[in-house]
């Protein structure tokens, strides 16, 4: 049996986690739904053809104001500041003016409403969820995965977890498409620690896999 020491999640682990799962899974459609928004915004320029310098500028402020909604649904906390500040950078740029601040910023103000959302929604989770403030470990054997913390323990068999994955700060047990056990590397002792757990967590993955197959 091969044990992690003793850890506990933290929130930056969990935000993590969630950036890593919308990479994996959802971030195309995220690009996809933004990419459509743009080019629709493009349309009256297009059809109008009007491609002076100000129409340039603004659409090129639009397609800055898609990209920051995608860097926020990965990077909610700290886009919200980053937000902010351009939000104040582009109240100034066009001198007051509400109507032209707000048709240039809805993209900015969708942003930082999702941020603050995102940000509240998973700091209330994890008020809630006792079972991620305590200390745990977790071990892995021939017949499947252990977790066990202060309040509770749970197992999983071999044939329940769907990938064995890392990234460069975490290793990933996922069980299904959208829950896991999240493993920080800083756990381990030593490098060769980690390692091992990895490649042991591989073999008894794969071993399982062909005994199915």
């Amino acid at each position: 049996m091969t044990n992690t020491p003793e850890f506990e999640l933290t929130l930056d682990d969990i935000r993590a986690f969630n950036r890593c799962h919308t990479i994996r899974h959802t971030l195309k459609y995220y690009i996809t739904y933004v990419a459509i928004l743009y080019a629709i915004t493009l349309i009256p320029s297009i059809l109008s053809k009007d491609f002076s310098t100000a129409t340039i500028a603004v659409n090129l402020l639009m397609a800055i104001s898609f990209i920051v909604i995608v860097l926020t649904i990965l990077y909610a906390r700290i886009m919200m500041r980053v937000i902010i500040i351009l939000l104040i950078i582009l109240f100034l740029l066009t001198r007051g003016d509400i109507s032209g601040f707000l048709a240039l910023a809805a993209p900015l103000l969708i942003s930082l409403i999702y941020a603050i959302y995102s940000e509240n929604n998973l700091n209330r989770a994890y008020r809630l969820r006792e079972d991620m403030l305590t200390l745990r470990t977790i071990s892995l054997d021939e017949n499947g995965v252990n977790e066990k913390t202060t309040k509770s323990s749970s197992s999983q068999n071999w044939d329940m977890i769907s990938e064995i994955s890392q990234d460069k700060n975490y290793i990933y047990i996922w069980i299904g498409r959208t829950q896991a056990h999240i493993l920080p590397k800083k756990i381990f002792k030593s490098q060769e620690d980690m390692e091992l757990f990895y490649k042991t967590a591989e073999d008894y993955f794969v071993t399982s896999k062909n005994k199915i197959g």
